[in-house]
């Protein structure tokens, strides 16, 4: 990676909070709506999806945040097997093995789990990884990928890079400078994690409030903050957080708790099985099917 290529310098001359605080004020008004239509045309959005008629949204963050007409449906085959789905509507960046405590973000490019986790932890090594890019044209609303115990949901605080191609392919260790909320889970004595990176325009992820999560500790900088701890019980399809306009998702594994088998570059849909869970005694040889395959 070229250290000081242009477009990695104006990535770092961009005023990325002061656009953010913008954008966000402007995008959450009501002069807003009528740039509803205009997005929709401009993204090739399918509107008919939306869970409400346009009119009801009052802004085009709330349109942004919309939810859809769209139910879980498990794949015909996966009663042979414990199906893990995709938390969001995106494109694979990324996926593979964590090497050395690494994982990849473009070519030639790699960062620190444990920077991204915030927690120096060699866990995860030998494990596999994927990363979901959310366009601005993308349903935003985030899933649980499989039934499991939440068990502590983590502010890092950070910078607000773009995470679209321009940002990963130019700024070294992008995940682990920008602003996230990493989610811990278990399920069958497997540990594994959900990092919800912010953006630029984006901001900070919204989380259920049925967690309680006061939004202005969400923001604090300075040190990690735990915002939820304790045990709770989400199932696959729950909605557990949000975001306002395109961003990314990292699902992490430890080694032996997981087959993942989508590919860089292939487009999912929140639902759609991506992989599937290796300690479940419902686990045969059965391939995963997909569709279109």
């Amino acid at each position: 990676m070229k250290r000081w290529h242009p477009w990695r310098l104006a990535l770092l001359l961009l005023p990325k909070r002061g656009l953010t605080r913008l954008a966000g004020r402007i995008f959450r008004s009501p002069l807003s709506k009528p740039l509803i239509p205009v997005f929709i045309q401009l993204y090739g959005i399918d509107a008919a999806e939306a869970a409400s008629p346009l009119h009801a949204y009052r802004s085009l963050a709330e349109f942004f945040a919309r939810r859809v007409k769209r139910k879980g449906i498990a794949h015909a085959n996966t009663e042979y097997f414990t199906p893990i789905y995709s938390p969001v509507d995106g494109q694979i960046a990324e996926v593979g093995q964590i090497h050395a405590n690494h994982a990849i973000q473009a070519k030639g490019s790699s960062y620190s789990i444990s920077a991204l986790l915030a927690s120096a932890t060699s866990y995860f090594e030998s494990g596999t990884f994927v990363t979901i890019y959310l366009s601005p044209a993308d349903y935003h609303r985030v899933h649980i990928p499989i039934a499991a115990h939440v068990k502590r949901i983590v502010h890092v605080p950070g910078t607000l890079f773009p995470v679209n191609r321009l940002g990963t392919q130019y700024m070294d260790a992008l995940f682990t400078r920008n602003e996230r909320i990493v989610t811990w889970f278990v399920r069958e004595e497997c540990e594994f994690a959900m990092v919800k990176i912010g953006s630029t325009i984006v901001g900070s992820v919204q989380i259920d409030p049925s967690f309680g999560i006061v939004k202005a500790k969400q923001r604090q900088r300075g040190n990690p903050s735990l915002l939820w701890e304790g045990d709770r019980v989400l199932e696959a399809f729950d909605e557990y957080a949000w975001f306002e306009f395109g961003s990314t998702v990292i699902l992490l594994f430890p080694p032996n708790c997981v087959s993942l088998e989508v590919k860089k570059g292939e487009r999912v849909k929140a639902f759609d099985v991506i992989g599937r869970w290796q300690l479940s005694d419902r686990d045969n040889v059965e391939p995963l099917q997909r569709d279109g395959s």
